[in-house]
């Protein structure tokens, strides 16, 4: 019980009157990843360059606030993301998996195998982060894989 004239009355009635802030502020276009693919760059830098590592981040985020990126995933559902990246999609990186840092077409070169293999992992899921990946390897033609040198085994 507060009494009418104590110091907590006191306080409690001047906060009544001041403007006070949301706590939850939506953090600034130059707040500075700290860790990711990206880590130094600012969220507006990241946004315009790699708009698809963007979109990954939305999809691995989701609603999970104790993921190291959900700050930037926080700010990011209040961006309009750019439509495709700046590159040819065959210049695009994976930035996840056992082919990270590779372009989507160094990966369809060196493992076609794997690439059929994510075809049908990705209409299982058409809402997985290599969705964009998916997408990319639909319009290609698939080489096939490649051949042993001879006189190898295995």
């Amino acid at each position: 019980d507060v009494a009418g004239n104590s110091p907590l009355a006191a306080f409690i009635g001047w906060l009544r009157d001041q403007e006070i802030p949301s706590s939850s502020r939506m953090p600034a276009g130059s707040s500075v990843l700290r860790v990711g693919h990206h880590k130094g760059k600012t969220y507006e830098e990241v946004l315009h360059l790699d708009p698809e590592y963007c979109r990954f981040v939305l999809g691995v985020v989701g609603d999970d606030r104790n993921s190291p990126l959900a700050v930037f995933g926080l700010w990011l559902r209040s961006q309009e993301i750019p439509s495709s990246p700046q590159m040819p999609a065959g210049s695009t990186v994976l930035h996840f998996g056992q082919h990270k840092g590779m372009t989507y077409e160094e990966v369809l070169q060196s493992d076609p195998k794997y690439c059929r293999y994510m075809l049908g992992e990705i209409q299982a899921d058409p809402n997985s982060p290599l969705a964009a990946f998916g997408v990319w390897l639909r319009d290609q033609e698939m080489p096939s894989s490649p051949q042993m040198p001879a006189g190898s085994s295995v």
